[in-house]
């Protein structure tokens, strides 16, 4: 028979193994908050669309120098995020999701989410949408080390779309978004920023304040738990 002094230890005992069991399952997700936070003086973005995989996937949302997929001329002319999380959701991505709207100057916005333990690579992607193509973006950053990182996100031309600034191409203006007719440039550059009407573009229905300088946004990822 069980002495009270061995029933005592036992009860110990169990409870640290209970104890372990927990702490072990919690340690097979991580949390993650990621803000954005736009620094323009007069450019609203569309909803950032998210996506967060590891390395067993490889998603790739853009590339610089290279034409634009579909999905990213959908968001990079009309702002929308939906193709763009469709292709990550078929690519078995670990997370994919849109912010909840639009992110005018000056404002930032956050998402919190959990996902399986392990190395990391995000990307975001969002219109300017006083543009014809604009986006700023990042492509499967990791975060090295530690549980925080910053990036200044810069824009880009998505190389679909010529830069015309019209009223009917622009849809911060009203106009058209997507369509699925392509610029001979067709590829992903740096963007080199607005030529308005003031500047001497006679079919930009822009000004001045619709203007950036980069970076045009931060980016923020921290690790919650």
């Amino acid at each position: 028979m069980f002495g009270k002094k061995n029933i005592i230890i036992a009860s110990i005992g169990a409870a640290l193994l209970l104890s372990g069991c927990g702490s072990s399952s919690s340690s097979n997700t991580q949390t993650y908050k990621v803000t954005v936070k736009n620094i323009t003086a007069g450019q609203t973005f569309s909803p950032p669309a998210l996506i967060v995989q590891n390395s067993n996937t490889n998603f790739n949302t853009y590339t610089v120098g290279s034409p634009a997929s579909v999905s990213l001329e959908n968001l990079a002319e009309g702002g929308s995020p939906t193709s763009l999380l469709a292709d990550a959701k078929a690519a078995n991505v670990l997370y994919e999701n849109s912010f909840a709207s639009t992110l005018a100057p000056g404002a930032s916005s956050s998402l919190t989410f959990t996902v399986d333990n392990g190395d990391l690579k995000f990307s975001l992607a969002s219109m300017l949408i006083k543009t014809n193509d604009a986006f700023i973006g990042v492509n499967n950053t990791t975060l090295d080390s530690g549980d925080s990182k910053t990036i200044n996100l810069n824009v880009y031309d998505a190389g679909t779309e010529g830069n015309d600034e019209a009223s009917a191409t622009v849809p911060g203006l009203g106009g058209v978004g997507f369509n699925a007719v392509r610029n001979d440039t067709n590829v992903i550059t740096l963007h080199s920023g607005l030529v308005t009407l003031s500047d001497g573009l006679g079919t930009s229905g822009l000004s001045f304040s619709d203007k950036w300088d980069n970076p045009a946004a931060v980016l923020t990822i921290e690790k919650i738990h």
